[in-house]
């Protein structure tokens, strides 16, 4: 039944794709590492340090990077916890998400969760913007999702909004798809 159910939301995404050009590439699960709750306790405190790479657009960092977050806020699944550049007493420590933004195509959730100093220079992409983000547990990944978008022409474009708030929604797993022994 979970498998129908996220083959249902897979092609739900699809459907959406076609009305806002986003598409959200978000693996069925169980995901092995990904517990039901992982999200809410990584949040309990009030935020989660987010770490944004790559900037597609000819504008300062601070600014790219303040505008991602802004779109993130309250498009996890569960609604619970904000993105938060820097670490606080509302963050844990030990869990970190990693947006990057025009990766070089290898670049999976493992390697985005080594973090923000490792990755590769991002690569051109005229016309596409694409997204990777991953939850981390430290250097260990726990869920993972990309997007792309063509045409999105700067952070006001609301085709650069929908991919940062679909792949945002699409990080966190459904209840149905909360780990290795999920029905």
């Amino acid at each position: 039944m979970a498998m129908f159910k996220s083959l249902c939301f897979a092609t739900a995404l699809l459907a959406l794709a076609g009305c806002t050009g986003v598409v959200v590439n978000d693996m069925p699960g169980p995901r092995a590492s990904y517990f039901d709750g992982d999200f809410e306790y990584a949040t309990h405190l009030g935020a989660i340090v987010t770490q944004i790479v790559g900037n597609p657009f000819d504008i300062p960092a601070e600014t790219f990077r303040d505008a991602v977050l802004r779109d993130m806020q309250g498009h996890a699944r569960d609604g619970s916890g904000r993105f938060v550049a820097e670490p606080s007493n509302q963050t844990m420590a030990a869990y970190k998400i990693v947006a990057a933004f025009n990766m070089p195509p290898w670049v999976d959730g493992y390697v985005l969760c080594k973090g923000a100093a490792s990755l590769p220079a991002p690569v051109k992409s005229p016309g596409e913007t694409t997204l990777g983000m991953a939850f981390c547990f430290g250097d260990q990944l726990k869920s993972d999702v990309t997007g792309r978008v063509s045409g999105a022409r700067s952070i006001d474009d609301q085709r650069f909004i929908d991919l940062v708030q679909r792949v945002t929604e699409a990080m966190i797993p459904p209840r149905e798809d909360s780990g290795p022994d999920a029905p």
